[in-house]
């Protein structure tokens, strides 16, 4: 799930599933205007503290691209929130 107001996801990254624990993360992404995110932070708040799940959110979350929109701010806020199921060994 993702919000920033006034945009689509074009692209979405689903996180790479390398961990072994399940948990949630909430990240919070800054995209320019073109809709492409410069900088991706865990939100503590809410997080796992699995550092695995984390990391793999914070890249998932860099590759994601959303609508270009001219009359945005240079950098707009936003958020991605990931679930992460455990797996079966």
């Amino acid at each position: 799930y993702y919000t920033l107001v006034g945009r689509r996801a074009m692209i979405l990254k689903v996180p790479a599933y390398k961990c072994l624990n399940e948990g949630e993360v909430m990240v919070s992404i800054y995209v320019d205007r073109q809709g492409v995110v410069r900088e991706a932070y865990i939100m503590d708040n809410g997080s796992t503290d699995d550092e695995c799940i984390r990391e793999q959110a914070v890249q998932a979350a860099l590759h994601s691209v959303f609508t270009a929109k001219e009359d945005a701010p240079e950098i707009q806020y936003g958020d991605i929130r990931y679930i992460f199921i455990a797996q079966e060994r």
